[in-house]
């Protein structure tokens, strides 16, 4: 429930998860599809790129996870651009949060890998055009050999290898036309995502992409949980404009929408708190018409560039709010030590909702 105290804001019931999420460079390499301007675009890309706007905007301090073998330690890790980019204008935001298993850590019990493995198999019929226009974005250069090759040694970070011995992982790759190890690449996508939620702790939201949030591994367990309020989604406020985007633009306007959110101190750091007149300031702020105005100094570039693209429409209503649930996953899905300090990996699920009212077209000031 919402509460409007006498300082006119707007108590947030649940401000931990936006302290400190997690989002994963699955989700970050499918928004960068959508700029990159090559025509290979993740199928996902346009509502991952609504996501990532709302959680870069909006979170104090936003992670990511990387997998590095044990092996791999030292070694220079590939990211993608737009993490790069994201990196230089915001210096503090996106700090990696670094997954590391020795070889022997690695392994799956063997009792859970075949019925895994099965649901990911039933996922790929139901949604094959999307998984192979996927696998067409991961085999593009700046991912196969700026990530995938440079990251992981073999390839996999688990020990997907093993499958091949199972009866039923060839004939797969061979019904759907897809090389093998491009099946196992994505199975393995898929198996990291308890490891990412335990690194994104029981207590924070993990933003993570539908290859991954949409299986249903051996033991995994679904709850529902209060929605944590945003006052709008400025993802998709930004949306209709994605086609006419770079990716430069993409980075540097969520740059620009969370220095504004910040001078105007929407979000209040001691008490996690929403001003409602900073609010409707940085809404008027970001009105997508030809007359932008305030705040001050911050919108020297974010209004020129939405000045630029704006169309002659005033967004008067974005609310949005954070309602996912908790994921949890047993421990004993690993066979090796995996270091845990319960027997459950717990994460809360992004899942943003938002509802957006739009003015009849007005003609220009």
């Amino acid at each position: 429930m919402t509460d409007h105290s006498e300082t006119d804001q707007v108590a947030v019931e649940t401000p931990q998860p936006l302290q400190s999420p997690l989002v994963d460079i699955t989700t970050i390499n499918a928004a960068e599809s959508l700029f990159r301007g090559d025509g290979v675009i993740d199928p996902w890309a346009s509502t991952q790129a609504i996501h990532l706007a709302d959680l870069y905007v909006f979170s104090r301090l936003p992670r990511y996870p990387l997998p590095v073998p044990m092996e791999a330690q030292g070694l220079d890790q590939g990211t993608p651009f737009l993490l790069r980019r994201l990196q230089k204008l915001d210096s503090d935001v996106l700090t990696v949060e670094r997954c590391i298993l020795d070889p022997s850590e690695r392994h799956l019990n063997p009792d859970y890998l075949a019925d895994a493995f099965e649901g990911f198999s039933q996922w790929i019929e139901n949604n094959e055009t999307g998984y192979k226009n996927l696998l067409r974005v991961h085999n593009q250069d700046w991912i196969r050999l700026g990530q995938r090759e440079r990251n992981l040694s073999d390839g996999y970070f688990y020990n997907v290898k093993n499958l091949k011995s199972m009866g039923a992982v060839i004939p797969k790759a061979l019904a759907l036309d897809v090389a093998l190890e491009d099946l196992l690449y994505t199975f393995d996508v898929v198996l990291r995502y308890p490891l990412y939620g335990e690194a994104a702790g029981a207590g924070n939201t993990y933003l993570t992409h539908p290859i991954r949030e949409q299986q249903n591994l051996p033991t995994m367990r679904r709850e529902n949980s209060s929605p944590v309020e945003l006052p709008f989604s400025f993802g998709s406020i930004l949306a209709p404009y994605f086609p006419a985007l770079s990716v430069e633009q993409y980075a540097n306007l969520l740059h620009e929408g969370r220095s504004v959110l910040q001078e105007l101190k929407i979000v209040d750091d001691d008490t996690g708190t929403f001003n409602d007149g900073a609010v409707t300031e940085f809404m008027d702020a970001v009105h997508l018409t030809v007359r932008l105005k305030k705040p001050a100094k911050a919108l020297g570039v974010f209004g020129g560039i939405l000045s630029m693209l704006s169309p002659l429409t005033t967004w008067t209503s974005v609310t949005a709010a954070v309602g996912g649930g908790a994921i949890s996953v047993a421990a004993n899905l690993w066979s090796g030590n995996v270091p845990l300090g319960t027997s459950q990996f717990r994460w809360l699920r992004w899942a943003l909702d938002w509802h957006v009212t739009v003015d009849e077209p007005k003609e220009p000031y």
